[in-house]
C-alpha cells in the first residue's frame, strides 16, 4: 500500500485523473478487451470528473473501450430523480466523454426483485473480466461505499439500511427535509471492491484525518471499512496535507521519502510502479539518458565549487541527485543516497513565516493599573501621535466619553482554509483566545485570537453551517446549518445533543437573557422559541409572510425582533407568540438586525442599502445611516461604545457609523471581494472580524498612534490619506507621524475630512487646537447650560505641561517664530508657572492625593490672579445691578448647575449705566463668534465686586478656582 500526500485538494484531484489516463493508455483497451474502472458518487471525485473532462477535450485519454461499474444507488427514486446516483454520474461525467452507453452499469433501486438486481451486478462484473481500477471515496467514519462502520470485510453487493447519521447528511440534498431521503440503498461489498487488481482511495479534508490515521497505522477493523486496504496488494491512497492532521511525524516522513526515491527511479513521467511498469531496467536506462532537473543541475554546481575549493573531487563526498552508482573517489569514499538532502529530520517542514499579533493583555493591565487614579477624562494621560507610543494605549473601555478611538480600519490579517468555502458566521469564544468560523463546507475553523493562525478544524454539520451563538453563561454554543439542523456544543468543541428544528435553513438564533430558551428562525417563514435544557419546541411564531433572515432577543426583556425578506420587522412576546408591533422601515429585505446593549436602540440593515436605528420608546427611526453602494448583509453593535456599530456590504466594503453622524466615521471600501456574511468585535473591543463569501476571514484593528488609515485595501485612495484619531481628543483630533506644516486652525487641510467628534455634552466647549497660531482663547460661556450637565472645567496644569512638553519635544525642528509660539501657548496654559518651579515649591505635577490637589489649586489660583498683568490682558466688562438693595458679594452668583449665562433682565430702577461690551476683545477675530450680552446682577448697594469677580473668573478660566469641581456622570 502506497501514500501520496499533496497540497490541496486540486493537487489531489489532478493527480488522481492523470493517474486514470496512464493506466487506460498503457492498458492499451480494446473492443475485445476493454478497461474496466469502478467509480464513486458523491462530493469526492468530483473534482477529479471534472479533471477527467478537460483531458478527454484535449484529446489526451479515450473512454470509448471503457466499462464502468459505479458502487451504489437509493432504493425507491426514480432514475431521472435530480439527487440519484444514475443521474449525478451522467450530468458530471458520462455525457460529456465519448463512452458507450451499454459500457455504463448502474444498480437499479427500482427493481422488483432487490436481491436479484445485486447477483446480476456481480456476475456482470464477473463476465467482463473482473474491475481493473476501483475509484473510491470515504466519510469520516471511514465508510467506504454505504458500507458503514459494522459491515463485513467479507460482504458482497446487496441491500444495506441507511444509518441515521448518514440520512441527516444526505438531507442537504433533498431539501433539508429527511422525510424526502430514502432509508435503503443498493452498495457493493467490501469484498467487491477488494477483488479489483488495484484500488485508489481519495482522502481530503481535515475532518477525514481520523479516519486516514485509523487506516495507515491501526489493524484492520470492520468499524473502519476502509482498513481494508491494508490486505489489498496493489492499494493507493492519495490525500491532502490537512487530511494528514492525525497521523505521526515518521509515518509522513518515511511516505513521502519512497515517493522521493520512486520519483528519483522512473521520473515525473510514469505516475506508479504498479501502474505497469513493465522492464525496470529500462525505465532505469531511460533515467540515465533523461535531461537533469534544476534541482540536478544546482546540485552539480555545488559539486564542481566543492571540487574548485577543495583541490578536486577526492576531498569531498560527491552528491548526484539520479539513483545510479558512483564511486567515491579519493579519499571522499563511498557511494551515494539519492536525495540526501532530502530526508527528513523528523520534523514536519513548515515556512517560516512572520506574523502580527495584537495582545490586549499589556493594554488591560496597565488599565487596571491606571483607573484607580483616574477619577475622570481630565486625569487621563495623553497620548503622543508616535508608534513609538502604542504601550500607551489602553483598552476602548478606557476611553468611553469618546467612541471614535475604537474605529478598527487598520488591517491585521487573512485566514484562509486550504479548503476553500464561504465563511458564513464568525464568533469569538466568550474570553477572547479564540475565533470560531462556521463555512459552507460543514467546518468549524478555530484561529488564534493573538497570532491569528490555524489552531484546529472538525467537521461540525453535514451541510453548510448558517447561525452560531454564545449563550450569556458562556459554556454553551449552539448553531443551526442549512438543513434545518440544531446541535450543542460545550467549551470544548464537544457535541452533545442534535435534533432537526426546522425544514429548511436556519438563518440566525438568538438566546434569551436567562439562557434557558433560545430562538431560531429559519426559510421556512418560521419562528420557533425552544427549551434549551430539553430541546423541545414551546412556541412558533407565525406573521411573516417569506423567508425570516434576522431575529434577536432583547438583552433583558421579554421581546424578540426579527426582520425578514417580506421588508418587515416585527417584535414580538415570547410568551405568548404574538405579534405586538411591525415596522415598515425598508423597502426590500432585512438582512440583519441587532439590539443595543442599552435595550433602547435596535439597528437593521438590509438590500435598501439602508442601515437604521429604531427607538422603541417612541417606535420611530433615531437615525438612518447612507453611504454603502449595495446591500447590507451585516451589522454589528460595538461591546463597549453604545453609540458605535459596524456594518458589511455584499460589495466588500466595511463602514464604521456613530449615532449623532451622518456620514461613517471609518471605511474601508475593499475589506473583502465579495459579500461580508458576518461580523463579530472581540470581547474587548480593538479588533473586528469579518468573513466572506470570497472563503476569507479578515481582522482588522485600531490604528496605532500617528499611523495613517491607508492600507492595501484602500490603495486607490492613497491621495487622500487621513490620520488616525488621538486616543485622548481634547487636545488635537488627529495625529501625525512627523510634523505637519503650520496653519491656522481653520485652514484648509488642517483637518482631514473625517470629523468624528467625539461624544460630549452640548454645554462643554471644545478646548483650543494645539494648532492655533493665535493661542488658546479664554473661555467663554454657553447659553445652552443646563441642569443635566457639569460646569466648565479645564484639566489640570499637569496635562498641559505634560500636553505642550510634548509637543515642545517633538517640534524642535520648527521654525524660530513657530517655537516662540508654542512657548507663548504654553505659558498661556499654565498661566506662567513653570514645571520647574513647581518643584523648586516641593510639588509633584504628577500627584493625585487629596493633599496635593490642593496645594495645586492654591498655586494654581495665585497663578490665575497674576494672570491680570500679563501683556494683552484685557479685563472684561463690569456687571449690571438691578436695584441698590444691601446684600453679600455672593449673591449675585448663580448655582454652577443652573443656567450658566443668565437671560438679561430688565433694570428695575432705571439706572441704565450699562457699559458697553469691548469691541476689541480677543475673542471678536474667532470666525462665528457671538460676543454674549452683559450680565445683570442679583443685587447689592452698588457693589458690584462679587459679580464681577465671578464673571471674570468664568471668561479667564473654565471653572472656579475657589471651589473644587463636581463630579458628574
Amino acid at each position: 500500500m502506497r501514500l501520496i500526500i499533496r497540497e490541496d485538494y486540486d493537487e489531489v484531484s489532478e493527480f488522481v485523473a492523470n493517474y486514470i489516463k496512464e493506466r487506460i493508455r498503457q492498458f492499451e483497451p480494446n473492443t475485445e478487451r476493454p478497461f474496466v474502472l469502478g467509480l464513486p458518487t458523491g462530493s469526492s471525485p468530483v473534482g477529479v470528473y471534472k479533471r477527467l473532462v478537460e483531458l478527454y477535450n484535449s484529446g489526451q485519454v479515450s473512454f470509448e473501450h471503457v466499462v464502468t461499474f459505479n458502487m451504489d444507488e437509493y432504493v425507491g427514486l426514480p432514475r431521472d430523480h435530480p439527487e440519484s446516483y444514475r443521474s449525478f454520474m451522467w450530468k458530471t461525467l458520462f455525457m460529456h466523454v465519448n463512452i458507450r452507453p451499454e459500457n455504463v452499469h448502474i444498480l437499479d433501486g427500482n427493481a422488483p426483485d432487490l436481491d436479484e438486481e445485486c447477483k446480476k451486478f456481480e456476475a456482470e462484473i464477473t463476465r467482463v473480466g473482473g474491475i481493473e481500477l476501483f475509484l473510491g471515496g470515504i466519510g469520516p467514519d471511514g465508510h467506504i461505499a454505504f458500507n458503514e462502520p459494522g459491515s463485513s470485510l467479507t460482504s458482497r453487493t446487496r441491500v444495506k439500511t441507511l444509518a441515521y447519521e448518514t440520512i441527516i447528511a444526505n438531507a442537504r440534498f433533498f431539501e433539508g427535509d429527511i422525510a424526502k431521503v430514502p432509508k435503503l440503498a443498493l452498495t457493493v461489498g467490501v469484498a467487491t471492491v477488494m477483488d479489483a487488481r488495484e484500488v485508489v482511495v481519495l482522502i481530503t479534508g481535515a475532518h477525514k484525518a481520523i479516519a486516514l490515521a485509523k487506516c495507515i497505522e491501526e489493524g484492520v477493523n470492520h468499524m473502519w471499512t476502509v482498513s481494508a486496504i491494508q490486505m489489498h496488494p496493489k492499494g493507493l491512497i492519495v490525500c491532502d496535507e490537512d487530511a494528514t492532521l492525525e497521523l505521526h511525524v515518521k509515518t509522513v516522513k518515511y511516505f513521502k521519502s519512497i515517493e522521493h526515491v520512486h520519483h528519483s527511479l522512473i521520473g515525473s513521467e510514469n505516475l506508479s510502479l504498479q501502474g505497469g511498469v513493465k522492464q525496470l531496467k529500462n525505465v532505469l536506462a531511460a533515467a540515465d539518458s533523461r535531461p537533469s532537473t534544476p534541482m540536478e543541475m544546482e546540485v552539480a554546481s555545488h559539486n564542481k565549487w566543492e571540487d574548485d575549493h577543495s583541490g578536486g573531487a577526492g576531498g569531498r563526498r560527491p552528491m548526484r541527485m539520479s539513483g545510479r552508482e558512483d564511486g567515491g573517489g579519493g579519499g571522499g569514499g563511498g557511494g551515494n543516497i539519492p536525495f540526501s538532502k532530502m530526508i527528513f529530520d523528523g520534523k514536519r517542514m513548515r515556512k517560516a513565516i512572520q506574523r502580527r499579533t495584537v495582545d490586549y493583555n499589556h493594554s488591560v493591565a496597565r488599565w487596571m493599573q491606571e483607573r484607580v487614579w483616574i477619577r475622570d477624562r481630565r486625569d487621563s494621560r495623553y497620548l503622543r501621535p508616535d508608534p513609538n507610543f502604542i504601550v500607551n494605549m489602553l483598552p476602548p473601555v478606557a476611553y468611553l466619553d469618546n467612541p471614535i478611538n475604537a474605529v478598527t480600519t487598520k488591517f491585521i490579517h487573512t485566514s484562509t482554509n486550504k479548503i476553500r468555502f464561504p465563511v458564513n458566521v464568525v464568533r469569538w469564544t466568550p474570553e477572547g483566545r479564540r475565533l470560531i468560523t462556521g463555512s459552507s463546507s460543514g467546518e468549524f475553523t478555530l484561529w488564534n485570537g493573538l497570532t491569528f493562525n490555524f489552531e484546529t478544524i472538525l467537521q461540525a454539520h453535514d451541510s453548510a453551517v448558517r447561525a452560531m451563538n454564545w449563550s450569556h453563561n458562556d459554556n454553551w454554543m449552539v448553531t443551526g446549518d442549512h438543513s434545518g439542523i440544531i446541535k450543542y456544543w460545550q467549551s470544548n468543541m464537544s457535541n452533545l445533543k442534535m435534533f432537526q428544528g426546522h425544514k429548511e435553513a436556519i438563518r440566525d438564533l438568538t438566546f434569551a437573557p436567562s439562557d434557558t430558551r433560545f430562538a431560531t428562525c429559519s426559510d421556512d417563514s418560521l419562528i420557533k422559541i425552544w427549551d434549551f435544557n430539553t430541546g423541545t419546541e414551546e412556541k412558533t411564531l407565525t406573521g411573516h409572510g417569506w423567508d425570516v433572515k434576522c431575529v434577536d432577543w432583547h438583552p433583558y426583556k421579554a421581546l424578540l425582533a426579527s426582520g425578514s425578506k417580506d421588508n418587515l420587522i416585527k417584535l414580538w412576546d415570547p410568551k405568548t407568540a404574538k405579534n405586538i408591533t411591525t415596522l415598515h422601515g425598508h423597502k426590500n429585505t432585512v438582512l440583519a438586525l441587532e439590539w443595543n446593549q442599552n435595550g433602547n436602540w435596535l439597528v437593521t440593515a438590509g438590500r435598501d442599502q439602508l442601515v437604521k436605528v429604531y427607538d422603541i420608546r417612541t417606535m420611530k427611526e433615531l437615525q438612518i445611516f447612507r453611504g454603502h453602494k449595495k446591500e447590507i448583509c451585516s451589522a454589528k453593535w460595538h461591546p463597549q461604545h453604545e453609540r458605535l456599530l459596524a456594518t458589511g456590504g455584499s460589495d466588500g466594503a466595511l463602514m464604521f457609523w456613530m449615532t449623532g453622524q451622518d456620514q461613517p466615521v471609518g471605511e474601508q471600501e475593499t475589506a473583502h471581494e465579495s459579500n461580508i456574511w458576518s461580523l463579530d468585535w472581540h470581547p474587548v473591543g480593538h479588533i473586528l472580524v469579518s468573513g466572506s463569501n470570497d472563503h476569507t476571514t479578515r481582522f482588522w484593528t485600531r490604528p496605532r498612534p500617528g499611523e495613517l488609515t491607508s492600507d492595501k485595501f484602500d490603495s486607490s485612495q492613497h491621495h487622500d490619506e487621513e490620520p488616525a484619531p488621538v486616543k485622548n481628543e481634547d487636545y488635537g483630533r488627529h495625529q501625525f507621524t512627523e510634523p505637519p506644516p503650520f496653519r491656522p486652525h481653520n485652514a484648509q487641510g488642517a483637518h482631514s475630512k473625517m470629523e468624528p467628534p467625539p461624544f460630549r455634552p452640548a454645554n462643554m466647549p471644545r478646548p483650543p487646537s494645539i494648532m492655533d497660531n493665535n493661542g488658546p482663547p479664554p473661555f467663554r460661556p454657553n447659553s445652552n447650560f443646563g441642569n443635566d450637565a457639569p460646569p466648565p472645567f479645564r484639566p489640570p496644569p499637569h496635562q498641559h505641561q505634560d500636553m505642550m512638553g510634548g509637543m515642545m519635544r517633538q517640534n524642535q525642528s520648527l521654525p524660530p517664530q513657530q517655537m516662540q509660539h508654542m512657548q507663548h501657548q504654553q505659558q498661556q496654559f499654565d498661566g506662567g508657572f513653570r514645571p520647574q518651579q513647581q518643584q523648586q515649591r516641593g510639588g509633584n505635577p504628577r500627584q493625585f492625593g487629596r493633599g496635593g490637589m490642593q496645594q495645586q489649586q492654591q498655586r494654581h489660583n495665585h497663578n490665575d490672579r497674576n494672570m491680570q498683568h500679563q501683556q494683552g490682558y484685557r479685563p472684561p466688562p463690569p456687571m449690571m445691578n438691578n436695584n441698590n438693595n444691601n446684600s453679600n458679594n455672593n449673591n449675585g452668583r448663580y448655582n454652577d448647575f443652573q443656567q450658566q449665562q443668565p437671560p438679561r433682565m430688565m433694570n428695575n430702577n432705571n439706572n441704565m449705566n450699562k457699559r458697553p461690551y469691548p469691541q476689541q476683545h480677543q475673542q471678536d477675530n474667532v470666525p462665528g463668534y457671538r460676543p454674549p450680552p452683559p450680565f445683570s446682577g442679583g443685587g447689592g448697594n452698588g457693589n458690584t465686586g462679587g459679580n464681577q469677580q465671578h464673571h471674570q473668573q468664568q471668561f479667564q478660566q473654565p471653572r472656579d478656582s475657589n471651589k473644587k469641581p463636581r463630579r458628574w456622570n
